[in-house]
């Protein structure tokens, strides 16, 4: 689904963000491979964790902390009651969250950031040389 999904758009590159808890089957491994996927895994180990780094609100046990106490601490940090609450806030709420500045400070210290935000800088470069291409 993965794969198949990203391929419909007939992106010219795709990137994944994964969390690094969760195993990846050598089956989807392949397919990413094959389709020339780029894959960003979070650190701490689920995306609640690495926005949690980027806000510089890791809860105790840092990086190191579970998943569960990661989730936990984003649900506050939001101030959400569950899962799908903290997603509807984190839409609400993520340009006051995470504005330039933060990202650019966070991206300095935190790797999965920084290969995101470089993904983009080289996705929007690439999508310019194409319109200049058209005109």
């Amino acid at each position: 689904m993965i794969t198949t999904e990203l391929k419909i758009a007939s992106y010219d590159r795709s990137l994944l963000l994964l969390d690094s808890d969760l195993p990846i089957e050598a089956k989807t491994m392949k397919k990413i491979q094959a389709n020339e996927i780029d894959i960003v895994c979070s650190s701490p180990s689920c995306i609640e964790g690495l926005m949690l780094q980027i806000l510089g609100a890791l809860p105790k046990g840092g990086v190191n902390a579970t998943s569960q106490t990661l989730k936990r601490r984003f649900r506050k940090q939001v101030d959400a009651r569950d899962d799908s609450d903290a997603l509807r806030k984190l839409r609400q709420k993520a340009e006051a969250l995470f504005p330039k500045k933060v990202l650019e400070a966070a991206r300095k210290t935190c790797p999965p950031l920084d290969q995101i935000i470089s993904f983009i800088a080289v996705s929007y470069t690439h999508l310019r040389a194409h319109e200049t291409e058209a005109d």
